[in-house]
């Protein structure tokens, strides 16, 4: 009983820790970049930009969310899979991420062009426990796209038919398995093993938007000489720089991810005490 409350403490410290982690530096990413007019970005470099979401004027201009079928610029999505475990019984995300298509932020003084990419996650190390209602955002390689609401669009049991959308979703989806259930689900009660809810955000035209990015010439070039123009330009992620696209205002994402410090520190003392306690032992 003792190792297993140490390995416990280890995992739980351990997510806190992470999740701190990210937190924070998402935090200050967004708090220690100053807010930019479009019409004001001369430079390559991370930026940060508030405005409204404008498609393009071709034929892809948007695109048809993947499990629930609206037409936006951007979506993300979360799959959280119900394991049955006795006491320690819970939703765990197993995968997430998103898809998009280029599109401008108009902020009133010009537009630049954004392009977000695509990416998807469903690796079991980086999975974790679902926090629901405080975390309505998808984050994969540093890109982190967040929305007011991540609403379940498909919850399914491992024996229920599968609606064509979630199939389609699963076959382009890298890397999700295929559900399961238990034997024990026929006299189980409340969720079953392997039950599954698929959720998903929309960002669409006509969204107001918190953009933080960075700034590079459309034709990759940078000329040391040249300033650069807004129509010229494009926002994306790149390198190590936090890209971060969301429907919430700054403030709203400020005091989001306010927990971030006290989380880290929670979670490296928790473990600490666990790998004291079990070197006690």
């Amino acid at each position: 009983m003792s190792v297993l409350f140490s390995l416990v403490g280890l995992v739980v410290g351990g997510l806190a820790t992470v999740w701190g982690y990210r937190r924070r530096a998402y935090h200050q990413a967004i708090s220690g970049t100053p807010t930019s007019r479009v019409l004001d970005v001369d430079e390559p470099g991370l930026v940060e930009l508030k405005g409204e979401v404008v498609a393009t004027g071709d034929d892809a201009g948007t695109m048809e969310a993947p499990l629930s079928g609206e037409r936006c610029v951007a979506a993300g999505w979360e799959v959280d899979e119900w394991e049955e475990g006795g006491d320690n019984s819970s939703w765990h995300e197993i995968a997430e991420g998103y898809d998009s298509v280029p599109f401008l932020v108009d902020d009133g003084s010009a537009e630049i062009l954004v392009r977000p990419g695509s990416n998807a996650d469903a690796s079991n190390w980086t999975s974790n426990i679902s926090l629901d209602g405080l975390d309505d955002s998808v984050a994969v390689d540093g890109v982190t796209v967040d929305f007011q609401h991540l609403p379940v669009e498909h919850q399914l049991e491992p024996d229920d038919p599968t609606p064509a959308r979630v199939e389609e979703f699963e076959r382009r989806a890298p890397g999700i398995d295929e559900q399961t259930g238990s034997i024990f689900n026929a006299i189980d009660f409340g969720n079953a093993h392997g039950e599954r809810k698929y959720k998903e955000g929309v960002v669409q035209p006509g969204d107001s938007v918190y953009l933080l990015g960075t700034v590079e010439p459309k034709d990759g070039d940078a000329h040391p000489d040249r300033r650069l123009r807004p129509e010229d330009a494009v926002v994306t992620p790149a390198g190590d720089d936090e890209f971060i696209l969301s429907t919430r205002s700054e403030d709203e994402l400020l005091s989001k991810s306010r927990y971030g410090l006290p989380a880290m520190v929670g979670g490296a003392i928790v473990v600490a005490a666990s790998v004291l306690y079990a070197v006690g032992l």
